[in-house]
């Protein structure tokens, strides 16, 4: 996970730096707006290819960063065995549900990763 926090990094300042035109036009087929908040303000934003890249991989890095700072938590944190029944299954259940946001996340980011590297590989060079 921590290779892939450089890798999303990496991938985000590439976008944000790499001088293509084509990047700069807007997003064909229905319209993406994004909605954002300035000053107070609601601003809405016609999506460009290089905004809605940028936007992709700065989510999967800090998703990632995210994952990898709370696996590495989970990995070194030891939570001491209670003696009772009941919160022997109350810590059990706790440990599922923190599971199942943890699996949420990784099956997140391989998606939107997906998504990225398909955008990246075959649309952006459609006219």
């Amino acid at each position: 996970m921590g290779i892939l926090v450089g890798f999303y990094v990496v991938a985000l300042a590439a976008i944000a730096n790499f001088s293509n035109t084509n990047l700069d036009t807007k997003l064909k087929g229905r319209t993406l707006i994004l909605n954002n908040f300035r000053q107070g303000e609601q601003v809405q934003e016609q999506l460009t290819r290089r905004r809605f890249l940028t936007v992709l991989f700065g989510y999967c890095a800090m998703l990632s960063i995210f994952i990898y700072v709370i696996g590495v938590s989970f990995i070194h944190l030891d939570f001491p065995q209670p003696d009772q029944d009941v919160w022997q299954l109350v810590l059990f259940w706790l440990e599922m549900f923190a599971l199942a946001i943890y699996v949420w996340c990784i099956s997140s980011l391989i998606i939107v990763t997906m998504l990225g590297l398909y955008y990246l590989v075959e649309r952006i060079h459609r006219d």
